[in-house]
């Protein structure tokens, strides 16, 4: 379930800075994806010590 959710997450983040600043979307998109391995593993525990980073950063950059 949390794979899920960060999974959706990762897919939405792209989307919701591409009008914004498609440089950061683009940097962000691979790093994530690059360390997608490591962070599928630990996906939960990311997911609790992440949410409220990448939240703020999505509202931020709204």
């Amino acid at each position: 379930m949390a794979s899920f959710f960060y999974l959706n997450i990762v897919l939405q983040l792209p989307l919701d800075f591409k009008n914004e600043n498609k440089s950061f979307s683009f940097f962000l998109f691979t790093y994530l994806t690059n360390k997608n391995r490591f962070l599928l593993k630990n996906a939960f525990g990311f997911f609790l010590k992440g949410a409220k980073t990448i939240f703020f950063v999505k509202i931020y950059m709204l």
